[in-house]
């Protein structure tokens, strides 16, 4: 079951102290619905070596990862399987023949098809039970009562319906979890009552469409101004996690967006914050304790896919572009993406109001996908926020000049050496990212005309001088 802690059982045994003193080379890999040997492989490499893999080709991938093995002991885990191609888990496992003996491999799944053809003859698969009413009334109050005053009287009657709610969230510990992140935002027991007596518990297509009762109340409690917030999140794959670089990008693409509504005497990008935060008090994140990440269940990630409808597009290969619409406001793409993108054949582009590549922060490396832009440039004018960090292009076409609601630009990690002074009229751009565009060694020299510019990030290029009005 979805939801039931299988992730987190994992990462306890993977970050556990005495699991690390016993095992030389550790990686985690999130193999989702693509189970990608050539990716898994590069994922596993890089994680072990500290390099990036410079090749796609499968052979030599196979060979680097096995001389790397050879007769050291290893802890893998392989989180969110879905495979039941036992030919492809047979060649990804060749990999791993060279390791010392003792080493070991983790692998998670929903499917218990999936857990046969990947187990041993002596290991057993083990299937989590789901939690007792005591664990789980014990994980809401630990995270629902912070906000309760001290009157007994209402504490006992909130108590009272907090195990009623409990019960209906099927000891499944996401669910749990969901309703005490909605609840202790109040404490009135008018509050409790509605999400406890909502019809929401009972709607039958919520299970067909897979979505879990509970979260979807998460989701219909959320203040209006959330919603387009947390449904922006869809852009984004299963998995993804948000570091610091992430989140203050993915604020400053929110306000691009119009996203965060102004409050008084508060900057936008702490309002921005201030959402994300809320987002996460009401566990539509979670933390990554080993390295303050966030990142989305699988479930949440499913929740935020159906309420985006098809606004938002996750792009992987040239096969999905049909199932783009006019509908789609909202493009990404992942920067190891083989293919080449071409939005020149794709008319529908003029509606998009975000391109992003993804991660949105740096590895400090080319991108593999390769893009033609032109039609981005000329027929975009609803773009609001463009990302083409780390890709493969040397230069912005003067025509950059159409998008004139621009807001947001990350341009970082590229070859480009000069910025069309066509940029200068992009009036509404509030954020430039050029960081380590380490080619780029001048600016224009109207580029103060930019009025409404709060942030330009610079960090590892190679200009020279500042035009002396931009401050």
């Amino acid at each position: 079951m979805g939801g039931i802690g299988k992730t987190t059982l994992a990462q306890n045994v993977f970050y556990d102290t005495i699991v690390q003193e016993h095992s030389a080379l550790k990686a985690w890999v999130t193999v989702s619905d693509d189970f990608d040997v050539v990716k898994i492989i590069k994922i596993i490499l890089e994680k072990i070596t500290g390099k990036r893999c410079a090749t796609n080709e499968q052979h030599q991938l196979q060979k680097d990862l096995k001389d790397s093995l050879a007769g050291k002991k290893f802890l893998f885990v392989h989180d969110d399987v879905w495979n039941e191609k036992y030919e492809l888990w047979d060649l990804l496992k060749s990999s791993f023949q060279s390791g010392a003996q003792g080493s070991k491999i983790i692998a998670t799944t929903r499917n218990g098809d999936v857990a046969l053809q990947m187990k041993t003859r002596n290991v057993q698969t083990y299937e989590l039970k789901n939690m007792s009413d005591d664990e789980c009334w014990k994980l809401f109050v630990d995270h629902a009562f912070d906000n309760v005053g001290s009157n007994k009287m209402v504490l006992s009657e909130l108590q009272e319906i907090g195990r009623q709610i409990v019960k209906k969230c099927k000891d499944l510990p996401l669910a749990v979890k969901s309703m005490a992140g909605l609840l202790r935002s109040t404490s009135t027991l008018d509050e409790w009552r509605h999400v406890l007596q909502s019809d929401v518990w009972e709607l039958p297509n919520c299970r067909d469409i897979g979505i879990v009762p509970a979260l979807w109340l998460s989701y219909r409690f959320l203040p209006p101004y959330l919603k387009p917030c947390f449904s922006y999140l869809s852009i984004f794959p299963k998995d993804y996690e948000f570091g610091d670089d992430d989140r203050e990008k993915l604020i400053l693409i929110w306000m691009a967006e119009g996203l965060l509504k102004s409050q008084p005497r508060k900057r936008i990008e702490d309002v921005g914050e201030k959402y994300l935060k809320a987002l996460i008090a009401r566990s539509f994140f979670q933390r990554n304790t080993r390295n303050r990440s966030l990142s989305m269940h699988d479930l949440m990630h499913d929740l935020a896919m159906y309420v985006s409808g098809r606004c938002c597009f996750m792009y992987d290969s040239c096969k999905d572009l049909h199932k783009l619409s006019s509908k789609t406001h909202y493009l990404s793409y992942m920067k190891d993406l083989k293919d080449t993108i071409e939005f020149d054949n794709l008319p529908r582009v003029k509606y998009l109001r975000s391109l992003l590549a993804l991660p949105l922060s740096n590895i400090y490396s080319l991108s593999d996908a390769r893009l033609t832009l032109q039609m981005v440039v000329r027929d975009g004018e609803c773009l609001r926020a463009l990302s083409l960090s780390e890709s493969n292009i040397t230069k912005l076409p003067s025509s950059i000049e159409n998008l004139k609601y621009l807001m947001y630009l990350d341009i970082s990690s590229t070859n480009i050496e000069e910025l069309p002074v066509s940029i200068c009229v992009l009036y509404n751009l509030e954020t430039l990212v050029l960081s380590h565009c380490g080619k780029l060694t001048q600016l224009p020299t109207n580029i103060s005309r930019l009025i409404n510019l709060c942030h330009l990030m610079i960090r590892g290029t190679s200009l020279k001088e500042m035009s002396p009005r931009i401050f």
